[in-house]
């Protein structure tokens, strides 16, 4: 086969490639109507972009050498009252939140969130 004749048939599967796509994506609006094609586009739209964002703030944080929070050490953190640790372990909202209970509360310490 010459060079000619391949890029014919890779032009040819290209081509039925892409009226696959075309056709699925038809028959995926043909199901869920125009409405409910664009709802579900801008979910997965604003999923990537969420995931996108978290994921960036991850990789920045480990960058600069800040740890990833763990929920359970951070429980038994705040328990055993090993506030530096806790600092550490606890996402910021929940660590900050114990803090002030600690401070200004005199109910019993959990430190979980509801």
């Amino acid at each position: 086969m010459n060079a000619i004749a391949i890029k014919n048939w890779v032009i040819a599967i290209a081509a039925l490639a892409g009226l696959f796509i075309v056709y699925k994506i038809y028959k995926w609006i043909d199901e869920k109507g125009a409405g409910g094609a664009a709802k579900d586009t801008a979910a997965a739209a604003a999923e990537a972009v969420g995931g996108l964002a978290t994921g960036t703030v991850l990789g920045v944080s480990r960058t600069v050498g800040i740890p990833d929070t763990d929920q359970k050490l951070c429980e038994q953190d705040i328990a055993s009252g090993s506030w530096f640790s806790a600092s550490v372990d606890c996402p910021a909202g929940t660590f900050t939140k114990a803090a002030f209970n600690r401070v200004f509360s005199t109910e019993p310490l959990t430190g979980t969130t509801k």
